[in-house]
């Protein structure tokens, strides 16, 4: 496997979303955008730490948040770094206001060589949070506008439903479901592929 140069966090929601100040889902006084950023900052430091040879940043964590940002992240990089587009996950939350029993971990893709790392994220992440493995979706509608938006293999991973109690209840710990992103991406990769 070759090496991984690049890693793009992606917080939806996040900071300058399409220019407004959306917030996402909210659940009384939580949302989407601050969990979003909160776990993002974390998933962005434990990977700093863990791969200090891979260039990694957060999208609407550090810099504005859009797909068209991404777009000239991904190309500044290549650019400035020489770097290839390698990997980007974007954090995203669930809510059906309608449904509050739905609840769960998913994630969307259409790229082949993400499908180990997002089986393993919905099973990891559901398993340590005792909640419940949606499973790896294909992406469809504006997912998939955003997951192949710019050649670079990406997944959106939903980490719960923000309308349902029991998952409300982990999603503010945002150390903790970074700690388990990043144990997944290192256990997936291995620190020899993602480090030059």
């Amino acid at each position: 496997m070759r090496n991984i140069q690049l890693i793009a966090i992606l917080a939806g929601h996040g900071k300058s979303w399409y220019g407004t100040k959306d917030p996402g889902a909210v659940a009384g006084n939580l949302k989407e955008r601050d969990i979003n950023v909160e776990v993002g900052r974390s998933l962005v430091k434990k990977l700093k730490e863990r791969f200090p040879s891979t260039y990694i940043q957060g999208i609407g964590i550090e810099t504005e948040a859009s797909i068209y940002s991404k777009r000239k992240f991904l190309k500044k990089c290549i650019a400035e770094n020489g770097l290839k587009a390698e990997k980007c996950l974007a954090i995203h939350l669930h809510c059906n206001a309608a449904t509050p029993k739905a609840k769960g971990v998913e994630a969307y893709s259409d790229y082949a060589d993400m499908a180990n790392f997002g089986s393993s994220l919905t099973n990891h992440m559901s398993s340590w949070f005792n909640s419940l493995d949606r499973g790896l979706k294909v992406a469809n509608g504006t997912r998939a506008g955003y997951i192949s938006s710019d050649g670079c293999p990406s997944i959106l991973l939903e980490l719960g439903f923000l309308s349902n109690k029991d998952d409300r209840k982990y999603l503010t710990r945002y150390d903790d479901l970074a700690e388990t992103i990043a144990f997944t991406l290192e256990s997936v990769y291995n620190k020899n592929n993602l480090n030059k």
